[in-house]
């Protein structure tokens, strides 16, 4: 059983930040990666690279994840076939006939934890995850979803660092994203940028407003723009609040990693 500082794995995902939280996760256990954000690109690293396992999204632009991984499937030699974990934010698909005949090895549903990473890894590339364990706990603040932050992150304290600085850098860019889509009024871009601010909000726990965001994507095809536009305001303003408190916990977190 190789070491997992040589392991190496490929994620193909158009969402970016899809991208960056997995190699982040993967980096924490020593695991390299490489990146590709559409299933062409994920092809062409193949043919040029040996990886142990790939985490592939379905659904994406150029080619999606059932072409990719069928195209993977015809470039593999007879005697190694590499695990593909299908990334998918249903389970709609995990018994289709269609990921079957691509070659599909698996599934994972989006956002996971590590604790469900671990058992991904652990059930195609070893069997012992210890590098997730640590002894010393950390206490997030209490207007945080604490339960969704110790399930993503369990012990992982540096990865918890990372994204919730990711986060901050982020977040403002995808926030104008959403407002400048409903200032135009288009409704496919509105659903695009509601839907893909969710997983930003998740890495620091903010379950209530990724609810009250569920809830608008639900309402944006049937209600006035200006009704959108008034929600979009209260969500807002409650995302707001949050975000001093963010920035302490990144300076809690960082204090907290310092003495590990």
């Amino acid at each position: 059983m190789a070491q997992m500082d040589n392991y190496k794995i490929l994620i193909v995902d158009d969402n970016m930040m899809n991208l960056q939280i997995l190699a982040i996760m993967l980096k924490n256990l020593a695991i390299q990666s490489d990146l590709a954000e559409n299933g062409l690109e994920g092809v062409n690293l193949f043919k040029a690279h040996t990886y142990d396992l790939i985490f592939m999204d379905l659904s994406m632009p150029v080619m999606d994840g059932f072409e990719a991984s069928a195209e993977i499937r015809k470039l593999e030699k007879a005697d190694s076939k590499i695990p593909i974990i299908a990334c998918t934010g249903t389970d709609a698909v995990t018994d289709s006939e269609q990921a079957e005949k691509s070659g599909i090895t698996d599934f994972i549903i989006k956002p996971f934890s590590q604790e469900e990473l671990s058992r991904i890894l652990e059930k195609y590339l070893y069997s012992n995850t210890s590098a997730f364990e640590n002894q010393a706990k950390f206490e997030y603040n209490p207007g945080l979803d604490t339960t969704f932050l110790k399930q993503a992150y369990g012990n992982s304290y540096e990865q918890a660092l990372d994204m919730f600085q990711l986060f901050d850098q982020i977040i403002d860019e995808e926030m104008a994203l959403v407002t400048q889509s409903i200032e135009a009024g288009n409704i496919g871009l509105i659903k695009k940028h509601l839907n893909k601010i969710k997983p930003t909000l998740s890495l620091v726990g903010l379950s209530s407003i990724i609810m009250k965001i569920d809830t608008l994507e639900g309402q944006v095809l049937n209600q006035p723009i200006e009704s959108t536009k008034k929600e979009m305001q209260a969500i807002k303003e409650d995302l707001d609040v949050f975000l001093p408190i963010i920035k302490k916990e990144i300076e809690h977190l960082k204090m907290f990693c310092k003495k590990l």
